[in-house]
């Protein structure tokens, strides 16, 4: 709940500061929108209203006749859209138009429940736009047959053409009917003698199948035997089956007329051949002859070579060299009867899976014809649909012809006058208006959100790890005053410094309890300074009658002489130069307990000046004369501000809001952890706000700018000159 109100605040804070910008954003758009929409004349409306259909003709219109009236309405609808349609208009009433600007005036409606149309026509003429409605109207007309001229119908003469391409498609599909018919039956007879005919080798093939596979591998063990039932299994069952099942087949191609039937006989008849084919080479792979041998008879003279080698081996009585080559002749004839009976498994392998061939033949036999009653059976559903449909459309027809004639248009309402449409310019204005007040602030919310800036303290928060101490704002004036000001001593009564009281309030107390007595403010931005910041500050510090003392230590952008209305003089880098001299510290008769230390008056060399002992002689010294220290300080980017925080006891970050990025405050605090500095807290800076004076504030900034400059008094002991005598800004103190 916390980040969601957090989120809320940071977007309305968002939307306050650039309110102005979405006020002109509107402003802008309306402005536009009154431009362009002023002198743009105003578009008139009329419409013609047409009945397409019998209508109210008919004394008995049935559902049909309405059903074609409405899907001519449908059609007629679309005519006006046309370019041949639209070019006959611009023809008939003379216009200087294109067809694609008049094609954009005229709108076409169709009701599908009352058959009416209505032709609406847009223009900024009102007589023109009367004329062109009635003219679309009429050429409407004209296309239909109730509006032509020629005596001659030619709608009935389409209907009665139709009629006889229907009846004509009817007998088409009566004779495919009783083609399907046909075909339906001659696969139903073949597929009777198929299972129940004269051939005895056809008959019942799964069951001799099996019992072929039983007595196969239940008694026949010898191998020559196996290789004989092989052959008598191909030779006398299985090849007379293939064959007899191709004969079959190339009977049913030439009988089947029907074309998806015999593509299914077709790839039979291929599979078939393929199976054939394999079942021929196998019985040749069992007759052939190695050497005047079966393969057969090659593994029984190959194992009885080993039998004989493995009984001489036994023989104790045969010499070393004898037994050696026993051995050898035993393992080459080894490997010789392995690898015959290895081919012998392979040759037994193939022959089981012809089997199992024949049997997938036979199953995919009886898918096909069952396939093919399937698909004779949804041709001849389908075809009985198509003749039902075409008796249905031949008896609609004749009603046709019977009826009053439905392709009719007539006018029911010519256009007579026009309507002013269309928003006014009142209307216009507020909706423009309303939608550059939606863009512009849809573009600040995005671009505030997906910014790379600091936007809220929490946002600071989360990147320093430190507390902030608070949200100040930069103010400028709307004035005659050319330099910078002070908000607590030209608006002291205003929001913006009762931010400043509230921030000071914050460090004074961060001050008690951590016994601090200096503290640094460091921008981020390396283009930016503490000055303003550490200004006000100071003077916060010095109203409970504390001493403070406030050093302009940023050398490349001194501005504390200028915030206070002070002359250039000795400052810091004089006293850094000079080893005999005091730090020349005035004092301000408005603001009792602060004292200043300017930058100086020699700027070169900043890091070389304040690297010097000097430094740390000046920082006692300040502490000595002060309860609380502030210094201003250039950002992280110069090696001066590195040097001077490491002697400080607090380190303040200024980081402005919409201007510092994220990897600037990343940057200045990694800069500074680099030489062991912590930052302590940090204070957001609001972007620059022109101020605008309320009267109390004018009378006090008129009277401030009327008086005489501030009254300045130096801390130099009497024995120091002052290097600016007679200047009241520098007056040594007694």
């Amino acid at each position: 709940m916390g980040e969601t109100r957090a989120v809320e605040r940071r977007f309305l804070s968002i939307i306050l500061r650039w309110v102005w910008l979405i006020i002109a954003a509107s402003l802008i758009a309306m402005l536009i929108t009154y431009l362009f929409s002023k002198d743009k004349p105003p578009t008139y409306q009329t419409q013609s209203l047409l009945i397409v259909g019998p209508g109210i003709d008919s004394p008995s219109p049935d559902l049909n006749t309405l059903k074609a009236g409405s899907q001519l309405m449908l059609t007629y609808a679309e005519m006006p859209t046309t370019e041949p349609f639209l070019r006959g208009i611009i023809n008939e009433l003379g216009l200087n138009i294109d067809v694609e600007t008049l094609s954009e005036m005229i709108e076409i409606k169709a009701n599908t429940e009352t058959q009416v149309v209505s032709v609406i026509v847009n223009n900024e003429d009102p007589d023109l736009a009367v004329a062109i409605a009635n003219q679309t109207a009429d050429d409407l007309v004209q296309l239909s047959p109730s509006g032509s001229n020629n005596p001659f119908d030619p709608t009935r003469d389409q209907i009665r053409q139709q009629t006889l391409v229907v009846e004509a498609s009817i007998v088409d599909t009566k004779a495919r009917i009783a083609q399907i018919y046909d075909d339906l039956k001659s696969v139903n007879e073949l597929e009777a003698q198929s299972l129940t005919g004269d051939s005895s080798l056809i008959f019942d093939p799964e069951k001799q199948l099996e019992q072929l596979e039983l007595d196969y591998q239940n008694d026949i063990k010898d191998p020559d035997s196996k290789r004989q039932a092989s052959l008598e299994i191909l030779v006398l069952h299985l090849i007379p089956n293939s064959t007899a099942r191709m004969e079959k087949l190339q009977e049913e191609l030439k009988l089947v007329g029907n074309i998806s039937i015999q593509r299914l006989i077709i790839d039979q008849l291929t599979k078939e051949r393929d199976h054939l084919s394999n079942l021929k080479n196998m019985v040749v792979e069992l007759k052939r002859l190695t050497g005047g041998q079966t393969l057969e008879a090659m593994v029984i003279s190959s194992e009885a070579r080993v039998k004989q080698s493995e009984d001489e081996l036994l023989n104790p009585s045969i010499d070393l060299e004898t037994h050696r080559l026993l051995i050898s002749e035993l393992e080459a004839d080894r490997r010789v009867l392995s690898e015959l009976r290895q081919v012998a498994l392979t040759r037994e392998q193939t022959f089981l899976e012809l089997v199992a061939q024949e049997r997938s033949r036979i199953s995919e036999i009886q898918q096909y014809r069952v396939e093919s009653r399937g698909d004779l059976a949804d041709q001849l559903q389908q075809e009985r649909k198509s003749l039902d449909d075409s008796y249905n459309t031949v008896a609609l027809l004749y009603s046709q012809l019977e009826k009053s004639t439905t392709n009719q248009v007539k006018i029911i309402e010519r256009a007579s006058n026009s309507v002013v449409v269309g928003p006014g310019l009142l209307l216009i204005l507020a909706l423009s208006g309303v939608t550059g007040l939606i863009l512009s602030g849809v573009i600040i919310l995005a671009f505030a959100f997906f910014s790379d800036r600091v936007q809220s303290p929490a946002n600071l928060e989360e990147l320093t790890g430190k507390p902030v101490l608070g949200v100040v704002e930069r103010v400028r004036f709307l004035g005659r005053a050319k330099r910078d000001s002070l908000i607590l001593e030209r608006l002291p009564d205003s929001s913006a410094a009762e931010r400043y009281r509230l921030v000071g309030t914050k460090l004074h107390f961060a001050i008690n309890s951590t016994s601090a007595h200096s503290a640094i403010l460091i921008p981020a931005q390396p283009d930016e300074d503490a000055a303003e910041v550490a200004a006000n500050l100071a003077i916060i510090m010095a109203h409970p009658g504390n001493r403070t003392i406030l050093v302009d230590a940023n050398l490349h952008q001194p501005r504390i002489h200028q915030l206070f209305n002070i002359p250039e003089s000795e400052g810091l880098s004089d006293f850094l130069v000079s080893p005999n001299q005091k730090p020349h510290l005035i004092t301000l008769e408005n603001h009792p307990g602060l004292s200043l230390l300017t930058a100086g008056s020699i700027f070169d060399s900043p890091y070389e000046l304040l690297k010097t002992g000097r430094i740390v002689d000046l920082l006692s010294y300040v502490q000595l004369k002060s309860d609380f220290f502030i210094i201003s300080a250039p950002a992280p980017t110069y090696a001066e501000t590195l040097f001077l925080a490491l002697r400080l006891n607090m380190v303040i970050l200024i980081v402005n809001t919409d201007q510092t990025s994220q990897n600037e405050v990343r940057f200045a605090q990694e800069s500074l952890q680099s030489v062991g500095v912590q930052v302590s807290n940090s204070i957001l800076c609001d972007n620059y706000h022109t101020q605008v004076l309320s009267k109390r504030n004018l009378l006090n900034l008129r009277d401030l700018m009327r008086s005489k400059p501030v009254e300045a008094k130096s801390t130099l002991p009497p024995s120091v000159t002052s290097p600016k005598d007679g200047n009241p800004y520098s007056k040594p103190l007694q």
